[in-house]
């Protein structure tokens, strides 16, 4: 088999229902990847090690039966959406420590459909320009030539997937 980053969201599906891997197995391995390039590529601004830990198992808990077809992957939130309980920056200071108490609607039809979030994707400053650079995280920038940005609002999402930090990410 592959590594887990080299697999598609579907593949990692398909390997945990086939009993290759376990949405932990795949959220630690995600972790690793995160700590290891996850500030060189500027994918995050808030990483939710503990959360997603505990979702993983979770998700790990649930009979296969009863999965949905991404049931267990990991994935990531974008910096500009609520997220209850998480670090929500809008890629601005002004918003450094804002913790919304409610999840947009997007994020409850992410977990409803079993992801499970490693964190909170750079965006630019209230998602207002064409690249991911504010002061609250390091740029995103693109995997394959760092010294580009990843590009638009969702830049620390492309990030993310393009570096095999998460293999589908949220973004608006």
């Amino acid at each position: 088999m592959a590594e887990p980053h080299d697999l598609t969201a579907l593949e990692q599906a398909a390997a945990m229902t086939r009993g290759e891997l376990s949405s932990v197995d795949l959220v630690e391995h995600s972790l690793r990847r995160v700590a290891a390039l996850g500030d060189t590529v500027g994918a995050f601004v808030t990483v939710t090690p503990d959360l997603a830990r505990q979702a993983a198992r979770a998700a790990d808990a649930v009979p296969i039966e009863e999965r949905g077809p991404l049931h267990g992957v990991p994935t990531a939130i974008k910096d500009l959406t609520l997220t209850a309980g998480v670090r929500t920056t809008f890629g601005s200071a002004a918003f450094l420590d804002f913790v919304p108490p409610v999840d947009a609607d997007v994020v409850r039809f992410i977990k409803a459909a079993g992801l499970v979030s490693l964190g909170k994707t750079t965006t630019s400053e209230l998602g207002c320009s064409l690249y991911s650079e504010g002061r609250v995280a390091p740029p995103a920038r693109n995997p394959w030539q760092l010294a580009y940005t990843a590009g638009g609002s969702s830049g620390g999402a492309a990030a993310a997937v393009a570096a095999g930090l998460v293999p589908v990410a949220q973004g608006s």
